[in-house]
C-alpha cells in the first residue's frame, strides 16, 4: 500500500498549493482587476495548474532522492514509520473512494445532459441561420460551431455535443436579441470557456475533499 501513501501525499501537497494560489489570486482580483474578466480567466488558469501539477512534490521528491539515494529503498516524504504509512494509505483509499463517487455522479449528470441534446434540431429559420453564419464569419469561426434549437432547453447555451453547438430554446427573439445572444455564446467559444470549465471540473474531482476546488468551480461558472 506504499503507492497509496505516496498518492495521498501527492494529492495533499498539490491541494494545499492550489488553494494557496487560488486564495492569493482572488486577493489580487478583488484589489487590482476585479472588473477585467480576461485577467480573471488567467488567474483561474494559473490556479488550475497549481491544483493539477504537483510542482512542490516534484521538487521535494528530487531533493529527497538526492539526500537518500540508497538503491532499492522506498522513497517516502514526511513519514517513515509504519503507522504513518498505514495512516496515509487509509486516507488515500478514502480520497480515491470519494473521487470515484463524485466521478460517477458527474458522468451521470453529463449523460442526462447529453440525452437532452439528442433533441437538437438544426435551425430552421433562414434569417437566424444566415445571421449566425454572418456572425461566425465576422468572428473567424465559420464551420467550427453549429446552430440548433431544442425544446428541452430553457436558456441559450453553447456546449460540446458531437462538435461545438449553440443551442437556442424554442422561443421567438427579435433580430437584435438574436444577434446579442449569438455574439454572447460565440464569445464563450472564442474565450475557451468550455475547456476552462472542463479543467475546473477535473480539479474538483481530483481534490474532492478540498472545498476551495469546488468554490473555484462555482466561481468560474460565474466568470464564464
Amino acid at each position: 500500500m506504499d503507492w497509496m501513501s505516496n498518492l495521498f501525499v501527492v494529492l495533499f501537497i498539490t491541494s494545499i498549493t492550489g488553494t494557496i494560489f487560488y486564495v492569493i489570486g482572488m486577493a489580487f482580483s478583488r484589489i487590482w482587476f476585479r472588473d477585467d474578466v480576461r485577467l480573471l480567466r488567467i488567474q483561474m488558469r494559473i490556479a488550475q495548474w497549481a491544483f493539477i501539477v504537483p510542482f512542490v512534490y516534484i521538487v521535494l521528491y528530487l531533493r529527497s532522492r538526492a539526500r537518500f539515494s540508497t538503491a532499492g529503498n522506498v522513497n517516502n516524504l514526511f513519514y517513515s514509520t509504519p503507522v504513518m504509512r498505514r495512516t496515509c494509505a487509509v486516507l488515500g483509499c478514502i480520497w480515491v473512494l470519494l473521487f470515484l463517487g463524485l466521478l460517477a455522479y458527474k458522468v451521470y449528470v453529463r449523460y442526462r445532459w447529453m440525452m437532452v441534446f439528442r433533441g437538437n434540431i438544426p435551425e430552421e429559420d433562414a434569417g437566424t441561420a444566415a445571421m449566425f453564419e454572418e456572425i461566425c464569419g465576422q468572428m473567424g469561426i465559420s464551420g467550427r460551431v453549429s446552430l440548433y434549437r431544442n425544446d428541452s432547453v430553457e436558456m441559450p447555451c453553447i456546449t460540446y455535443a458531437h462538435g461545438f453547438a449553440v443551442v437556442l430554446p424554442l422561443k421567438r427573439y427579435t433580430k437584435k436579441e438574436t444577434a446579442v445572444i449569438l455574439h454572447h455564446e460565440l464569445c464563450h467559444y472564442l474565450s475557451g470557456d468550455i475547456y476552462l470549465k472542463t479543467v475546473s471540473c477535473i480539479v474538483a474531482l481530483l481534490h474532492v475533499v478540498n472545498p476551495a476546488a469546488h468554490i473555484m468551480l462555482k466561481r468560474l461558472s460565474l466568470v464564464c
